[in-house]
C-alpha cells in the first residue's frame, strides 16, 4: 500500500491506521496540555507584572481548555490565579 513513514514506525494506508490514529491522539493530546500550562503560565506572570486584565484572559483560556481537554489536574492552580 501507500504511505508515509513516520519516527514510530506506523505507516498509514488507505485503510487506516489505528496505531497511528492513536499515536496522533496521543501527540495531540500532549500539545493541548502544553497549551494550557502555557496559558497558566502567562497568566502568573502577567498577575506578577500587574496586568490583571490580560492575566484574566489567560486564566480564562486556561479554564476553557481544561473543561475541554479533562486535563482537571491542573484545575486547582488555573482557579487561584
Amino acid at each position: 500500500g501507500w504511505g508515509w513513514g513516520c519516527t514510530h514506525g506506523a505507516r498509514w494506508s488507505k485503510e487506516g491506521n489505528p496505531r497511528l490514529l492513536t499515536i496522533v491522539l496521543d501527540h495531540l493530546s500532549i500539545a493541548r496540555a502544553h497549551a494550557t500550562a502555557a496559558h497558566i503560565g502567562m497568566a502568573r506572570l502577567r498577575r506578577l507584572e500587574g496586568l490583571d486584565e490580560e492575566a484574566e484572559k489567560h486564566k480564562a483560556e486556561a479554564l476553557r481548555r481544561i473543561q475541554e481537554t479533562g486535563y482537571f489536574r491542573r484545575l486547582v492552580e488555573a482557579e487561584v490565579l
